[in-house]
C-alpha cells in the first residue's frame, strides 16, 4: 500500500476542494482534520472519508461559503447556526467563539445546529486545549446501535470529547463513541475483507456477529449494555434537543444521503484553566495525577500504563516522520479525483 507524507496528503486535498469552490482556508481546515485523523490511527474519520465529501459538495447538499450566523449569546454562551456549511468548518469557528468568552468569563457553551458531518471530534477540542483550556464536545449520530434491550438500531454512536493539557508532551485526549465499533471501522474491515470483534455488533435477527457485512445490516451493541445506552441518551440530548439540530429519528445520513441537508448539532465547551486554580497548578496536579496512574503495579504481560492520548500522540509523531499508509482502493479514489480536478499527486 502507498505510503504519503501528512503535508503532501494534506495539500492534496486542500486542492481538490479548493477546485471545488472552497476557499483556501474553509479547503486546509477540511484537509488538515482528515489527515489529522489518520495521523493519530482514527482510520474510519480519516482519508477514507474524503472521497464521500466531493458528492456531497458536487450536489449542492453543502453550502461551501455559510454565512455562519450567531442566534442568541451572552457572556458564557452563544447559539449558532452553520447555515448548512461544513461540518469542519462551522465547528473550528464554535471552538474560536468558545475559546474567545472562555478567556474573558472563565466557562463558554457554543451550541450548534444547522452543520454537517465534522469528522474526528479531538480535533477541536484539542485546539481549545491548546489554549490552556478544557475542551469538551458532543454529536449525534444517525441510528447505528440499538439501545440496550433492542435489537434494531435507535440510537447513534454519538461521541464525546474531552481534551486537556498536561504539561507534557502529550494532551489528555478522550475521543469515544458508546460502542466499541465504529461504523467507518466496520466498513473498513468490509472493504479488507477482515472480521470483526465479537463484541461489535448484532445481525438483523438480533445476533452477535463477527461479519462486517452482517453488521452493517444489523446494529451496533452499546458498551456496559444499558450504562452506554444511557450515556448515548444523554449525548442526544447535549448535542440535538438543546441545539435544535435533527434528533436521531429524523436525522439523514450525514455523508451518504445526498437528497438534503443532515442539520446536525452539537455543542463545544471551553472551561479556562487558568480562571480557576491556575494554569501552573493545574499542569503540577495533573502531573502528580499521571505519576500516581502510571505508577500502578501492572498486570501480567504489560510494559506501560497509557494515558489517554499519549499512544496517539506516539503514532502521529511516528507518521510525521514515516508517512501515511493509504489503503491502496482509497488511494485509487483520491486519483481519480486528482486527475478529475487536476490536481497532481506529485504536486508537492
Amino acid at each position: 500500500m502507498p505510503v504519503v507524507m501528512p503535508d503532501k496528503l494534506t495539500e492534496i486535498c486542500k486542492s481538490i476542494l479548493v477546485r471545488l469552490g472552497l476557499s483556501e482556508e474553509d479547503a486546509f481546515i477540511i484537509a488538515d482534520s482528515t489527515v489529522k485523523a489518520d495521523l493519530r490511527g482514527v482510520h474510519s474519520h480519516g482519508i477514507m472519508r474524503f472521497p464521500s465529501y466531493i458528492p456531497r459538495i458536487e450536489s449542492g447538499v453543502v453550502n461551501l461559503h455559510p454565512e455562519i450566523e450567531t442566534i442568541a449569546e451572552g457572556h458564557s454562551y452563544a447559539w449558532i447556526d452553520g447555515d448548512n456549511g461544513p461540518g469542519q468548518v462551522v465547528a473550528v469557528r464554535a471552538a474560536e467563539i468558545a475559546i474567545k468568552k472562555a478567556r474573558k468569563n472563565g466557562v463558554c457553551a457554543v451550541l450548534t445546529r444547522n452543520t454537517n458531518y465534522l469528522g474526528m471530534l479531538a480535533y477541536y477540542t484539542m485546539k481549545i486545549a491548546e489554549e490552556n483550556m478544557i475542551g469538551i464536545m458532543f454529536v449525534n449520530a444517525p441510528p447505528f446501535v440499538a439501545p440496550y434491550g433492542c435489537r434494531e438500531a435507535k440510537l447513534g454512536t454519538n461521541p464525546i470529547s474531552v481534551a486537556a493539557p498536561t504539561g507534557r508532551d502529550f494532551p489528555f485526549v478522550l475521543d469515544m463513541g458508546i460502542t466499541s465499533g465504529v461504523v467507518g471501522k466496520i466498513r473498513l474491515a468490509a472493504l479488507k475483507g477482515e472480521r470483526i470483534p465479537e463484541n461489535w455488533a448484532i445481525d438483523k435477527y438480533g445476533r452477535p456477529t463477527t461479519d462486517p457485512e452482517e453488521a452493517l445490516e444489523g446494529a451496533l451493541v452499546p458498551i456496559g449494555e444499558a450504562k452506554g445506552y444511557a450515556l448515548g441518551l444523554a449525548v442526544e440530548i447535549l448535542s440535538a434537543v438543546i441545539t435544535g439540530g435533527s434528533i436521531v429519528p429524523d436525522m439523514p445520513h450525514p455523508i451518504f444521503d445526498l437528497s438534503q441537508p443532515p442539520n446536525l448539532g452539537n455543542t463545544i465547551m471551553a472551561i479556562d484553566i487558568e480562571t480557576f486554580v491556575g494554569v501552573d497548578e493545574f499542569l503540577d496536579r495533573m502531573n502528580s495525577l499521571i505519576n500516581h496512574i502510571k505508577g500502578c503495579k501492572k498486570a501480567e504481560g504489560v510494559s506501560e500504563v497509557l494515558i489517554p492520548g499519549e499512544l496517539e500522540y506516539r503514532l502521529e509523531q511516528k507518521q510525521l516522520k514515516e508517512g501515511i499508509t493509504v489503503h491502496e482502493e482509497t488511494w485509487k479514489q483520491i486519483g481519480l479525483l486528482a486527475e478529475k480536478y487536476r490536481v497532481g499527486l506529485e504536486m508537492v
